[in-house]
């Protein structure tokens, strides 16, 4: 306990001699646990918590091929919506998404 108590007295000396040093190392320390918060909460929120749905183990993914096509076929918008409208074999809402999820439209049969 003693060798960090020496330690940290040194520390502080150096600190007090040039404060600008002092200043920037805290600055770099603190930027450094924030991006770390940011990064850990990002994570936690999409890789790590489970889905907010009831019944997770009900979801399904349905994917169409095209014939002639090497990858999975894309739906438009418009067969989306006629998809919501006759939908009689899933009980809740419906999503759709488009290439890398950056388009997500969900419609909600209570609310429309």
């Amino acid at each position: 306990m003693g060798e960090l108590a020496r330690d940290v007295g040194y520390a502080a000396r150096l600190y007090r001699k040039s404060p600008g040093f002092a200043i920037l190392t805290t600055s770099l320390i603190a930027l450094g646990i924030a991006a770390n918060t940011i990064l850990f909460s990002i994570v936690d929120a999409v890789f790590l918590r489970p889905l907010s749905v009831s019944h997770p183990e009900q979801l399904v993914r349905f994917v169409g091929t095209a014939p002639g096509s090497p990858g999975n076929a894309q739906y438009s918008y418009p067969f989306y919506d006629m998809i919501c409208d006759r939908n009689q074999a899933f009980s809740d809402r419906l999503a759709g998404a488009v290439g890398t999820a950056a388009n997500l439209w969900i419609r909600h049969p209570q609310i429309s």
